[in-house]
């Protein structure tokens, strides 16, 4: 036995939720030791291609008041919000570089928190790193990006605008066709920062 348990939705069951009791029992015991659970099985509509969603969230701290020299986290978030799983094609999440902002991947490459601004959950793992003259970009080397599942890219970097003040945005977006999506009015995210010359 596999433990695993395969249901083949009826055409009737088409749009549906299809409630299954099962048994599972334990033969070894004698007597025989047995529970009953019960899933809920969502069955999609039929003809209706499924494709997953991505949406991405950056967040950039502090955001406001920044000033040379000063350490400031970036954090972005992938989520897949419609519950299908990846294609097994690939998924890339790009950062047009920002020359104020400089970091070391490898670093957080294998990151899983970041104690000095307790952040956790990170997944860096799961993402390998690469850059050209313009993109900073992090692809997901996982074989499959699973229904709803959340990864989390997070680093510490250093802030330096050398002698101006301004503001400028960190813009963090997922490729379009990424996993297979087919959706793209939600592949991008933005957070604007504000910077000042030292005190």
């Amino acid at each position: 036995l596999t433990g695993e348990m395969t249901y083949t939705a009826l055409m009737s069951e088409s749009a549906t939720n299809v409630t299954v009791v099962y048994n599972v029992c334990n033969t070894a015991a004698d007597p025989d030791v047995c529970a009953t659970a019960t899933v809920t099985i969502s069955v999609q509509p039929a003809g209706v291609e499924l494709h997953p969603d991505y949406n991405p969230s950056i967040s950039v701290l502090p955001h406001t008041g920044l000033v040379n020299g000063q350490q400031v986290l970036l954090r972005v978030e992938v989520k897949e919000v419609l519950n299908h799983f990846s294609d097994g094609s690939s998924i890339r999440v790009v950062i047009p570089k920002v020359p104020q902002f400089s970091f070391n991947w490898q670093t957080y490459a294998l990151a899983t928190d970041i104690p000095s601004v307790m952040v956790t959950g990170l997944k860096n793992a799961d993402w390998t790193f690469s850059e050209d003259p313009v993109f900073w970009i992090w692809t997901y080397n996982k074989p499959v990006f699973n229904a709803l599942h959340i990864s989390h890219i997070g680093l510490l970097g250093t802030w330096n605008a050398g002698s101006s003040n301004g503001k400028t945005n960190f813009t963090a977006t997922i490729i379009n066709g990424s996993g297979g999506e087919v959706n793209f009015i939600n592949n991008v995210d933005q957070e604007v920062v504000n910077f000042n010359v030292n005190p």
